[in-house]
């Protein structure tokens, strides 16, 4: 697309007025110049570059709500499986108790267990969602764990017969670990 400019030639007269003179020149510029293409070029990469780092922001904001949704799912299950050992809670089964890469498997879904390896179940389930504790080769922890901070789940108990239920863990941000933790408060 060209831009087409009309322009009328003046000549100066002996009394010092301008006459125009009938002869037009058409002035023609056709095409872009490179500086209007650098520019637009800049302000596209800038704006790809803002549109990049949102993407990265909004999937370790999304991998950070996963991990949080977890933790509460975990936490809830815990809260629900003590409500359904109320013996084993009332019998302290379930105080000062944490996952572990080792616990031991009661077979309690095989045989009938009583209310304290009914909670040793419920802890190697609940051990389960952050440990290979069966030798899969296909594991995947519910969270994420760091050099400095493994997963982890843990119930103590609290004043007047109420237990807090913790889980610990580690979130990658940016290259550096933070370590998570949330709680919840039990009252049987």
């Amino acid at each position: 697309m060209c831009l087409t400019r009309l322009t009328a030639r003046r000549r100066q007269t002996i009394d010092g007025m301008m006459k125009p003179i009938n002869n037009n020149v058409i002035n023609k510029q056709c095409g872009v110049g490179m500086i209007e293409i650098l520019i637009s070029i800049v302000i596209l990469s800038i704006g790809f570059l803002a549109a990049a780092q949102m993407q990265v922001q909004g999937l370790r904001y999304n991998q950070s709500a996963y991990f949080e949704s977890q933790a509460y799912f975990m936490m809830s299950n815990m809260v629900e499986r003590m409500r359904a050992n109320p013996d084993g809670v009332e019998d302290g089964d379930y105080s000062n108790k944490t996952t572990s890469a080792n616990a031991a498997n009661p077979n309690c879904m095989t045989k009938a267990c009583s209310t304290s390896e009914q909670a040793q179940q419920d802890l190697y389930d609940w051990s389960a969602n952050l440990y290979n504790l069966e030798g899969s080769t296909h594991f995947i922890p519910a969270l994420g764990s760091s050099d400095t901070t493994n997963a982890s789940g843990s119930i103590t108990p609290g004043a007047s017969g109420s237990y807090t239920i913790t889980i610990t863990w580690a979130e990658l941000v940016g290259s550096d670990y933070m370590d998570e933790s949330r709680n919840m408060e039990f009252v049987p």
